[in-house]
Formats: C-alpha cells, sequence, structure tokens
C-alpha cells in the first residue's frame, strides 16, 4: 500500500511539474471572463514564456521562471526575463524592477465604470520596487499616454499619470495630467479599514469632451466636474 501511494504521489508530482504553459490560458481565460488570454506558449507553467492578450489586444510576449523551493514555504515568486520579481505571499505583494507596457483597454478590467468608456491608449506600469500589505512601502505609477475613447468627440483627451505611494497599512492614491484638452487631477486613500476614497476634479475648455465628463462626474458648472469614489 505505502508503494501504491508513493507512486501516486510522485505521478501527481510529475504532473503538477510539467504543465505546459498553455495551461495558463484557462486560468486567465477564466477569472477575467474571457478578456485576458495567453497564446504562442512554450515551455511549462514554471519556466516558459507566452504572448498575453487584453481584449483581443496584444500586449506583449513575457517569459517567467517560478521559483518551486519557495513555493514550498508559501511564497508565489516569479521571475521575468526583463528583470522583473513579483512575489505573493500571506502578507501581501511585493514587486521589484516592474517595467511593462499595455494597452490601455487592460483599464477595463479594474471595472464596469472604466470598461464603459472603452479606454485606448498606452498603458506604463513603472516600480522599483512596491509593497503592498500592512506595511505598504515604494511607490508605484501609471501613465496613460495618449488617452482616448469613442464616447468623445475630442481626441486624444490628453496623457495622465497615477501614483501610488505606500504609507504602512495605507496607500495615498495621486492623480495628474501630464498633457491634454481634457485635465485631471485627484487624490485619495485606500486602508483595509476604510476601503477606498478618492475626490478630484475634471475640466475642459473643449464642449467635444463634456459628454464622457457627464458619464464620469457631477457638474459643478464651468466646464468642471467632480470625480469622487465612492
Amino acid at each position: 500500500m505505502k508503494r501504491i501511494i508513493a507512486g501516486c504521489f510522485i505521478y501527481f508530482a510529475f504532473l503538477i511539474v510539467t504543465l505546459p504553459a498553455s495551461f495558463l490560458d484557462s486560468i486567465f481565460s477564466h477569472y477575467s471572463g474571457g478578456a485576458l488570454r495567453v497564446t504562442n506558449a512554450q515551455g511549462t507553467l514554471w519556466h516558459g514564456s507566452a504572448t498575453l492578450g487584453i481584449n483581443g489586444v496584444d500586449a506583449g510576449r513575457y517569459a517567467w521562471k517560478i521559483r518551486l523551493l519557495e513555493l514550498m514555504l508559501g511564497r508565489l515568486h516569479v521571475a521575468f526575463d526583463s528583470g522583473a520579481d513579483i512575489v505573493l505571499k500571506p502578507a501581501g505583494l511585493e514587486m521589484k524592477h516592474v517595467s511593462v507596457e499595455l494597452p490601455a483597454s487592460a483599464l477595463s478590467l479594474l471595472g464596469k465604470e472604466l470598461a464603459s468608456i472603452r479606454p485606448s491608449g498606452l498603458l506604463k506600469i513603472r516600480s522599483d520596487e512596491f509593497a503592498f500589505s500592512k506595511h505598504s512601502s515604494g511607490t508605484l505609477t501609471a501613465d496613460w499616454e495618449n488617452a482616448a475613447s469613442p464616447l468623445s468627440n475630442v481626441n486624444p483627451l490628453g496623457s495622465y499619470r497615477v501614483t501610488v505611494n505606500g504609507e504602512g497599512e495605507a496607500l495615498r492614491i495621486s492623480l495628474d495630467t501630464l498633457k491634454g484638452p481634457l485635465r485631471l487631477t485627484g487624490s485619495g486613500l485606500w486602508s483595509d479599514k476604510s476601503g477606498f476614497r478618492f475626490n478630484g476634479t475634471g475640466e475642459s475648455a473643449e464642449p467635444g469632451i463634456s459628454g464622457l465628463l457627464r458619464i464620469a462626474g457631477r457638474d459643478m458648472g464651468g466646464g468642471k466636474y467632480a470625480l469622487r469614489v465612492p
């Protein structure tokens, strides 16, 4: 009996270790409602490469290696060929040397509100070091360049930067406009106790942008709209 159990264990361990990288497609597709797809996969789930697709748009090719020994210690450590490191553990998430460019359609994954404006443009995410946990630290920036939406008669709307700073048990978020006819500014705070709160404004002298602003916020007059969450 012991030999049978040992044989079954070795067999299942072999199956897990040799899972093809293409297995990620079923995982990503299931949990994103089909928005994320993995194609042209090579290698295994633990050491492979593949092309990421977001809402049908090519988001680049990535090569990775999962540290199996750390997985046994309860840490999911993914090292990318680009030099980026992402570690997921019970206490939170850590990332280092992250520099990635994605189609702005990836923003639609953050909620129905963003999905409704059908965002386009380029999303650049950067962080030398960032930790999200009860002891959050570091800085992460996300630039939305040449932002556009089919709901606006004026495109591109501009370029914008969201900066996230880890401050212990909270994350402080700021929104700034880098350029463009639509001016967006704001700040917010996230914590496990109070959730996410954000206050900002959007304004433009372009009449063709007013329709989009009406969807995004409350009219304050003078072409200015209040952006609040919740």
